[in-house]
C-alpha cells in the first residue's frame, strides 16, 4: 500500500509538473501573441500618425490655396473697383469735353453767321 502510494504521489507530482509546464507554454504563448498584438496596435498608430499628418499637410494647402484665390479675387475687385471708377471718371471728362465742343460749335456757328451777315450786308452796299 505505501508503494501503491508512492506511486500515486509520483502520478500527482508528475501530473502537476505537466500543469506547471502546460501552464508555462501558455504564458510563453499568451505573451508572444500579446507582444504580437501589441506590436500591431503599434504599427497602426504609427500608420494612423502618418495618416493623420499627411491629412493635416493636405489640409493645410488646401487651406493655404484658398487664402491665395482669396488674395487674388480680393486684389481683382480692388482692380475692378478703380477700372469701374477711371470708366465713371472717363465718361464725365467725355460728356464735359462733348458739351465744351457743342459750345465751342455754337460760338462759331454764331460767328459764321455774324460774319455771313457781315459780308451779305457789305456785298449789298457796294
Amino acid at each position: 500500500m505505501a508503494f501503491q502510494l508512492n506511486s500515486d504521489i509520483e502520478i500527482v507530482k508528475s501530473v502537476i509538473d505537466n500543469i506547471h509546464l502546460s501552464m508555462e507554454e501558455l504564458d510563453e504563448k499568451f505573451k508572444s501573441k500579446i507582444e504580437s498584438l501589441q506590436m500591431k496596435v503599434d504599427d497602426n498608430r504609427e500608420l494612423q500618425s502618418t495618416q493623420m499628418n499627411m491629412a493635416n499637410t493636405t489640409i493645410n494647402k488646401i487651406h493655404n490655396d484658398i487664402m491665395i484665390i482669396k488674395k487674388k479675387m480680393d486684389e481683382n475687385e480692388v482692380s475692378l473697383s478703380i477700372f469701374k471708377n477711371q470708366a465713371v471718371s472717363l465718361e464725365r471728362e467725355l460728356v464735359h469735353q462733348q458739351a465744351h465742343m457743342s459750345d465751342q460749335l455754337e460760338k462759331q456757328k454764331e460767328r459764321l453767321e455774324k460774319n455771313t451777315k457781315k459780308l451779305a450786308t457789305q456785298l449789298s452796299i457796294q
